[in-house]
């Protein structure tokens, strides 16, 4: 009993583990970011836009990404519909 008690323990803590250790605090912080996909975001003469939801990223929001993939980071009240633009990732060259 005590052994499944154990792994069950250890398997709800892989949860727990980061997916993305990259993203600084300055942005998010593990919370806010999530993958997307790179024709998601749109540069604009003011930016990048981020089709699905309509938030905007200014050029200071906007970062490289780590990986191979883009990532929108949004942040807001829960119960919120419309979440704040914190910061996106995108590749270089996109």
């Amino acid at each position: 009993m005590h052994l499944l008690a154990s792994i069950a323990i250890v398997g709800a803590g892989l949860f727990l583990i980061p997916i993305h250790s990259w993203y600084p605090n300055s942005c998010c912080s593990e919370r806010d970011c999530k993958p997307v996909l790179c024709e998601e975001l749109v540069e604009t003469p003011t930016g990048w836009l981020y089709i699905p939801t309509g938030n905007h990223f200014t050029p200071a929001q906007v970062l490289p990404s780590e990986d191979r993939h883009c990532h929108v980071c949004l942040g807001g009240i829960l119960g919120q519909t419309v979440k704040r633009s914190i910061c996106a990732f995108i590749l270089s060259g996109v």
